[in-house]
């Protein structure tokens, strides 16, 4: 504040306010993959059904197989989002998210699944993404991504769940040999991927690692 004082002899005060627009912050944002599933498609179940039956005598039977898109896999881990939580899930719930799960020798390229903004929402009664969380829903194939806001000695974190189901991956799927898988998730503003490892395969050719 500046006193200034004319020659009249009358005070007056200058005041000049500093408006201070800061930048915004670059946040450090990162992905731990906990753990990561993939299970390789069943045996659909098939059965003959008649067409073009013009007679008892005269049917042919075509064979009807359903559940062919019965490839799954599931992942969970954490975002450390450096006190930038509710702006990174307000994000997510805005603009959308692709997960991802893949070999990280590169032989096998995995799968992604495109959430838009418009399948993401909001979490819990009267929700606020800022203190919630975000659950998104693929409509085609109902596979899930729901991020949870979390706190842990005294700092937030975001806990990531992905379900993805009713897909057909990419044959064959991975080997030990191709592990570990890489999960991804990438928003506007951030590519994250972590490996997860060691992994095991079991007769079914059912592929999980976990950290």
């Amino acid at each position: 504040m500046t006193r200034i004082t004319p020659s009249r002899g009358l005070a007056a005060t200058l005041t000049i306010a500093i408006v201070l627009l800061a930048a915004p912050a670059f946040a450090q944002v990162a992905l731990t993959a906990d753990s990561a599933t993939v299970s390789p498609r069943r045996q659909a179940v098939c059965e003959d059904t008649k067409i073009d039956c013009q007679s008892s005598a005269d049917c042919a039977f075509a064979k009807a197989c359903l559940g062919e898109d019965l490839d799954a896999w599931v992942a969970f881990g954490e975002v450390s989002t450096d006190s930038a939580t509710s702006a990174f899930v307000r994000e997510v719930d805005r603009d959308g998210a692709t997960v991802s799960v893949g070999a990280s020798s590169g032989t096998w390229t995995g799968d992604s699944i495109v959430f838009d903004g418009g399948d993401c929402s909001p979490l819990g009664k009267n929700a606020d993404t800022s203190n919630n969380g975000v659950r998104c829903k693929d409509p085609a194939s109902g596979s899930l991504l729901i991020l949870r806001i979390r706190q842990r000695d005294g700092a937030e974190y975001v806990k990531m769940t992905v379900r993805a189901k009713h897909r057909s991956l990419e044959r064959p799927t991975p080997t030990i040999s191709e592990t570990p898988l890489v999960v991804g998730l990438d928003t506007t503003s951030y590519t994250l991927s972590d490996g997860v490892t060691p992994c095991r395969e079991s007769p079914n050719g059912r592929l999980r690692c976990k950290n």
